[in-house]
């Protein structure tokens, strides 16, 4: 995603949005961190366009991305598939860009993150919920080969749209 961003921020239709997440920031994802408390104060003021639980984490797009949508650009999140569905009742027009690959290329991947213990990894790969949509667009992309590859495909797709 942070290719993406970088290859496509000087493209004005384009704004990637940034997560908070009850989870300390590290140099593989960069976000806004909060605590659980002030996560669900910020539930209660509205001030999340979205926000779901996954990992036993919380995370939350805030709310100022309504505006961007309402002015009409493609606003670029990494969500849960669980809140796909919620997505759509907020938000016009959703696309899905489904990343994936094998399994075991995503449990090396998500090893080499360093947060969770294999015993972890392995119950999150075979726990994976089914894609979801009411309306969505999926477009999915297999993602097996270098970051580069990867990258190359995910920046394609979104000049796509």
């Amino acid at each position: 995603m942070m290719a993406a961003q970088s290859a496509l921020t000087a493209d004005n239709g384009f704004v990637f949005a940034r997560r908070t997440v009850t989870r300390e920031t590290s140099a593989a994802e960069d976000h806004d961190t909060m605590s659980e408390a002030d996560f669900s104060a910020t539930i209660e003021r509205g001030g999340f366009l979205l926000h779901w639980q996954a990992h036993g984490l919380l995370y939350g797009l805030p709310i100022e991305l309504a505006d961007r949508l309402a002015q009409g650009y493609h606003v670029v999140a990494n969500i849960s598939r669980g809140s796909i569905i919620n997505a759509e009742i907020v938000c016009r027009n959703v696309v899905v860009i489904h990343v994936t690959a094998r399994p075991e290329i995503r449990a090396m991947r998500i090893a080499q993150r360093g947060r969770e213990s294999e015993e972890a990894i392995l119950a999150r790969i075979s726990r994976e919920a089914p894609l979801t949509t009411n309306r969505s667009r999926i477009i999915e992309i297999i993602n097996e080969g270098s970051f580069e590859e990867g990258a190359a495909k995910l920046i394609a797709t979104l000049r796509g749209l």
